[in-house]
């Protein structure tokens, strides 16, 4: 397989793995997890924009801060039904992707195209409600 230089270079950007997390010391894998979020956010690159401003910067140009910043974008995820993006609640077990539910009752399992990435922001949920001492669902 031969890769153009650009797509070379793509490919040996550092992008971090979304492999399963350790679960912590003492965490009971059986439970079923109803943890309220809040605001749930992600952050979305528009890699070929990064990709010319890497290139720049290896030709010796400038590249501000605001330049790259102005490639990354954050965005609040929505309940599908309502709309509503407050008080989001994650529904599910160590190693699957999770549901959503809104305040509203509307229930929704996110990241479909991706259930690599739902399991990986679940268990992230599940760690950091683990160490807040957040207890599994009754």
């Amino acid at each position: 397989m031969t890769f153009d230089d650009a797509t070379a270079r793509l490919w040996a950007l550092p992008i971090p793995v979304l492999g399963p997390l350790p679960p912590p010391f003492g965490l009971d894998l059986s439970a079923e997890w109803q943890i309220t979020a809040g605001k749930v956010t992600e952050e979305s690159v528009n890699w070929d924009e990064i990709e010319i401003l890497n290139a720049r910067s290896e030709a010796g140009l400038f590249v501000s801060g605001e330049e790259i910043a102005r490639h990354r974008t954050v965005t609040h995820l929505l309940c599908p039904a309502c709309g509503e993006g407050r008080d989001l609640c994650f529904l599910g077990h160590w190693g699957s992707p999770p549901d959503l539910l809104c305040t509203c009752g509307h229930r929704w399992t996110p990241w479909s195209d991706s259930p690599q990435y739902g399991t990986w922001r679940m268990m992230h949920v599940i760690t950091e409600a683990f160490h807040q001492r957040q207890s599994p669902r009754a």
